[in-house]
């Protein structure tokens, strides 16, 4: 601001100074005329002056209200991204820990509630409110989620999160919003695959892990038996044996085989080829199949029924389901079973884990595990 005044002041009287000894030297005023056309040009100087600076004034401000406006919004607008980056990443597991909600709380408190506009209002379940009480309400209802699962608690997670997503996507110009219904559709869709995959881990942890040196990790294939396809079949290869595994998946056969019902079953693999010993003894009569006998007379065990060492809590028949039925898939996601899908999941590892460490299959007059079964009929048969 000074400077501005000094550099005008220096021009004007240097302009005035050429003026005058122009305006003499060529005789366009008489030296007797020069002291009032002076005070003329003087005051005319200093008018244009003033104009000057109260142009650039104004200039210079709007500029630095306009550069602090940009930085502002920056500012902001990283803050609300990374607040929809924790809230979503809570949303992506479906359940809030300790840490995740600290950061939520915090967050608000620390950065975001300064750069919400309370000025616009948002109507929630017929109520009209400001968007910092909105979104300090969403996170105690998130709170009231900690450490819990459930579908009643996903839902209460859902809502709440896409509300707190599309108040801070509206407050930054995005033009986005969730819609709930929409997502509830596309939850439904991807259930059976969040479900697939919670069975996979569970059978990792309890099955594999505690054979590490023997299984490796689960993965999900389809498996064909003649003419039949057999989809969504966990398989888990043995390490040292080619060819050998154990599979998890469904079937349509009962024990007696005079019918037919939905099963969970839990098959050993063994080759048919000359690595290994003739297995055809302990083949169920009539099959295809590389399935072994268990206990003398099943083909394989159903996982839906309880095992023997089942703690009371698990002594139930699970209701069979199917990843590719709409209908079960639905009624799992929503609970309407005794057990939720984790502990379907949980349930069924344990019993597959059960029958592994158990004595299963009969070899003449012992009976051994799976493992040592098959360490005595594999033979010679190279390994990995």
């Amino acid at each position: 601001m000074k400077k501005h005044w000094i550099v005008i002041s220096v021009l004007s009287f240097v302009c005035l100074i050429v003026f005058c000894g122009i305006a003499v030297y060529s005789q366009v005023f008489a030296v007797t005329d020069l002291p009032l056309n002076f005070i003329g040009a003087f005051l005319g100087a200093v008018i244009t002056a003033v104009i000057t600076v109260v142009l650039l004034i104004g200039q210079s401000s709007a500029e630095e209200a306009k550069e602090k406006n940009v930085k502002v919004f920056q500012k902001k607008a990283k803050i609300f991204q990374k607040y929809i980056q924790n809230a979503w990443a809570i949303w992506e597991d479906q359940r809030v820990t300790s840490d995740e909600f600290r950061e939520l709380t915090s967050g608000y408190y620390r950065d975001l509630m300064i750069y919400l506009d309370d000025k616009k209002k948002y109507t929630y379940k017929k109520e009209t409110q400001k968007p910092s009480l909105l979104i300090a309400r969403c996170i105690s209802n998130i709170g009231d989620c900690l450490d819990k699962t459930g579908f009643h608690v996903y839902e209460k997670l859902r809502e709440n999160i896409t509300l707190i997503i599309n108040i801070l996507s509206d407050q930054i110009g995005l033009g986005g919003t969730i819609d709930p219904e929409i997502m509830e559709e596309h939850d439904k869709k991807m259930f059976p695959v969040i479900f697939r995959n919670k069975i996979q881990e569970e059978f990792d942890r309890e099955l594999v892990s505690p054979n590490s040196d023997i299984l490796e990790k689960g993965r999900w294939q389809e498996w064909q038996e003649g003419k039949n396809i057999i989809h969504d079949s966990l398989v888990f290869d043995f390490k040292n044996y080619p060819g050998c595994g154990i599979r998890c998946g469904f079937s349509r056969n009962k024990n007696d085989g005079t019918a037919e019902e939905p099963v969970f079953s839990f098959f050993l693999i063994i080759p048919h080829g000359t690595k290994y010993k003739d297995v055809n003894e302990f083949r169920a009569k009539g099959t295809l199949s590389q399935r072994i006998v268990f206990e003398e007379t099943k083909r394989w065990i159903n996982l839906y029924d309880p095992a023997p060492r089942d703690d009371e809590e698990s002594r139930i028949k699970i209701e069979p389901f199917d990843f590719s039925a709409t209908e079960s898939m639905e009624r799992i996601r929503k609970e309407e079973y005794r057990l939720t899908y984790t502990e379907i999941a949980d349930t069924l590892a344990k019993r597959a884990a059960f029958y592994f460490s158990e004595p299963m299959v009969k070899a003449g007059s012992k009976d051994l595990t799976i493992h040592h079964f098959v360490e005595n009929i594999a033979g010679e048969a190279p390994h990995n």
